[in-house]
């Protein structure tokens, strides 16, 4: 969704943010998740991290494909870089709290250990048929996703994360001769490779 701070104190990237819902239909609070730098965070990072019980944001524009099959028996493979992770965080919670299985297969890259996000949900989330490996020391090519998911032609992979993640993991995807019709996407715009 978009998200909009009204605020005086806006900077040059402005007061509008799209951010994924991190929380899953089966919780009773909205939740989203951004990445806080230590050192100069935007004006609408700090102002965020400034809100109080009560403040307004404005939420439009409700957008994404990010959505289940219906089928069960549909293979899955979700490929994360660094905030990408917040769409899973939501599916694989609602598996959790559902007690839906789903073959599944998670495959999260982040810069540091100490990156990784949501990985004792994760963990818990093993019960429902999700396999997860994290990355920190290479990225997600062709050799790391037919190792980790050998049986990747039969998986519907989404991918999210920064936009040159993206674009890089569904290159490596064409390349192993996956279809466009088994390839979702979700770039975050702002956010480096």
């Amino acid at each position: 969704m978009e998200w909009t701070i009204p605020h005086n104190r806006t900077d040059s990237r402005g007061n509008r943010r799209y951010l994924t819902i991190s929380s899953s239909p089966t919780e009773d609070e909205l939740m989203f998740t951004v990445k806080m730098p230590a050192e100069r965070p935007s004006a609408f990072k700090q102002k965020l991290d400034e809100l109080e019980p009560g403040d307004e944001i404005l939420a439009s524009y409700l957008a994404g494909n990010f959505t289940l099959p219906k089928d069960t028996s549909k293979k899955l493979a979700f490929m994360a870089g660094g905030v990408g992770i917040t769409p899973f965080r939501s599916i694989v919670k609602y598996l959790l709290d559902s007690g839906e299985k789903r073959d599944t297969a998670l495959l999260y890259s982040s810069a540091s250990m100490g990156e990784i996000a949501f990985d004792g949900l994760f963990k818990r989330a093993e019960s429902t048929g999700l396999k997860v490996g994290f990355l920190t020391d290479k990225r997600v090519d062709r050799p790391t996703i037919a190792t980790f998911v050998p049986d990747y032609k039969e998986r519907t992979f989404y991918i999210s994360g920064p936009y040159g993640f993206v674009q890089a993991v569904e290159a490596a995807l064409t390349k192993m001769g996956l279809p466009a019709a088994q390839i979702k996407t979700d770039y975050f715009p702002g956010y480096g490779d």
